[in-house]
């Protein structure tokens, strides 16, 4: 899952360098169908952006790195 992350982080900026680049590709960003697509794309995403945001992954990799958020929350007693 790493590497799709990489691959994506890698092929959408070469893509668009590609297109400022090349003068026949050069007209396509100045329709606004490309831009509609990626308004859209950016809605999708804006979710799963304000998850992670919201600490979510970052969690993750606190957990991951050894910290944990629990040690500093008070303790719950239990009924039991």
């Amino acid at each position: 899952m790493l590497l799709s992350k990489f691959f994506a982080g890698l092929f959408f900026p070469g893509l668009l360098l590609f297109l400022l680049l090349h003068p026949r590709y050069r007209r396509a960003l100045a329709r606004r169908e490309p831009w509609l697509a990626v308004a859209l794309a950016l809605a999708v995403w804006a979710s799963f952006w304000y998850r992670n945001a919201a600490g979510r992954l970052l969690r993750r990799f606190d957990f991951a790195l050894g910290r944990d958020y629990q040690a500093n929350e008070p303790q719950r007693l239990s009924a039991w």
